[in-house]
């Protein structure tokens, strides 16, 4: 505020869309029934947990059996965290000894993080308040599910705004930008009845949102050259999904990258402006609104005699990107796929960056071909400020079915084996990459069928 004024830092830091979409949606007018008087828990739940407010993301919803073809509950959660190798999670089943619950833990550690027992399933997404507080739930016997069966049949959670601003108080100003949210309501909303399938595809959605708002701007404008010429034919024809073999999402993610730049940096300088860029929650939704207003004093470059106006930023961040790009790939768009940009590799803690060659090769995985980006419901985020391969990703994936606990799935990055050079080290990768998943076998009977082998640890 000291550089800019109040009100562009306002501009600059915009709060979350009041028009959401909110993970409890407005048509549940009362918040009273989410829990009071459960203080005295707090402590024991978070020694419980040990969570430790670790993760950077998730998506998380379940729709209830209304809204199901098996007229029962279906839940989905996709966590998004650091990617390495091996894989933070660890599929497991706990039978005996009071448990009786399969699904994701952390290597070592003797309980279930993500999954289900015979009763209930459960998922995770992080809110990100100033101060956390964890509950248990009660139900109420005269309306046992106040929170939980909304009017829209649904809640799903990523990381988006919890209420409205009517709430009367306060969680976070910081919110993931609403993209994600959005897509996945829009999805959940698209069919009459939802199967476990249709929670796979939209676990794999890579639907860019926020490419469907800006890229009209760019189409709206002359392309210069014929290098620019095929260039936007490749916009034109992008389905604004971010997968491998797409060209359109390339160019739009450099040009966007170029967008902020030449939008925001002169005004902030250099310091200011590489901290603003890796907050990308906040400049995703400025330059939405700011894009409605093609004379923003934004737009202006201050280093210029001119009064550069939106139409001439958009062009100079579109040159950038081409340049940018002929420069990386050569001089054919059609060439310019996501998948040779955005890639990731799971690099072992701690040999996968000891800088001896050899060792390098043995831990690490990769690179390989990503999908998505980090406002696709199938996240795969980079850093802005050293783009485009994949910091955090989806690191675990789970998809549960309430009616029939055998017609469960899950899967996780890399494999089940620390050992480099075990058969189990990085066989999930290429299932992982393809959004595909395995059973999470519960019945006694289909883990005897499906069985590898038996390992008996002796006291």
């Amino acid at each position: 505020m000291d550089k800019l004024g109040e009100e562009k830092a306002q501009e600059l830091l915009p709060p979350y869309p009041g028009e959401g979409p909110f993970i409890i949606p407005p048509e549940v007018k009362s918040y009273a029934g989410l829990g009071t008087g459960i203080l005295d828990e707090y402590a024991r739940v978070e020694a419980f947990l040990d969570w430790g407010g670790a993760g950077v993301g998730s998506n998380d919803w379940v729709v209830d059996g209304a809204s199901t073809i098996t007229g029962m509950p279906l839940l989905a959660n996709d966590i998004h965290l650091g990617l390495g190798i091996p894989s933070i999670w660890y599929e497991m089943g706990l039978h005996g000894g009071g448990f009786d619950v399969v699904g994701a833990s952390f290597p070592g550690v003797p309980l279930i993080i993500l999954g289900h027992n015979p009763h209930i399933a459960w998922g995770v997404t992080n809110v990100g308040p100033d101060v956390q507080d964890l509950y248990i739930e009660k139900i109420n016997p005269a309306n046992p599910h106040p929170a939980y069966n909304p009017p829209t049949h649904f809640i799903a959670t990523a990381n988006n705004k919890v209420v409205p601003d009517d709430y009367p108080y306060f969680i976070s100003y910081e919110w993931s930008a609403p993209y994600r949210a959005q897509r996945v309501a829009d999805l959940l909303t698209a069919k009459d009845k939802l199967s476990i399938q249709d929670f796979g595809q939209i676990q794999a959605d890579t639907y860019s949102i926020p490419g469907e708002k800006l890229v009209p701007y760019l189409l709206d404008l002359e392309p210069q050259g014929t290098l620019g010429e095929q260039a936007m034919e490749q916009l034109r024809a992008w389905d604004f999904r971010n997968e491998i073999d797409s060209p359109g999402a390339t160019i739009f993610q450099v040009f966007y990258l170029q967008l902020v730049e030449n939008t925001f940096a002169d005004e902030l300088g250099d310091e200011l402006f590489e901290d603003y860029l890796g907050r990308e929650e906040f400049h995703h939704v400025a330059l939405e609104r700011l894009m409605e207003q093609s004379d923003s004093p934004w737009f202006d470059d201050v280093s210029t005699a001119e009064v550069e106006g939106r139409d001439e930023i958009v062009q100079r961040s579109f040159k950038g990107a081409i340049a940018y790009l002929s420069d990386r790939f050569g001089n054919t768009p059609s060439r310019w796929t996501w998948g040779r940009l955005h890639t990731m590799t799971f690099v072992h803690n701690p040999l996968g960056q000891c800088d001896i060659g050899p060792l390098e090769m043995l831990f690490n995985r990769g690179p390989i071909p990503a999908c998505g980006s980090g406002y696709t419901v199938d996240a795969a985020s980079f850093d802005y400020t050293e783009p485009f391969a994949v910091t955090h990703g989806v690191s675990y994936r789970q998809i549960i079915d309430l009616s029939d606990w055998g017609n469960s799935f899950f899967i996780h990055t890399t494999g089940q084996s620390g050992h480099p050079l075990h058969r189990h080290y990085a066989d999930m990768m290429a299932p992982w990459q393809a959004v595909e998943y395995h059973p999470m076998h519960f019945d006694k009977g289909r883990i005897e069928a499906d069985k590898e082998r038996v390992l008996i640890l002796m006291p």
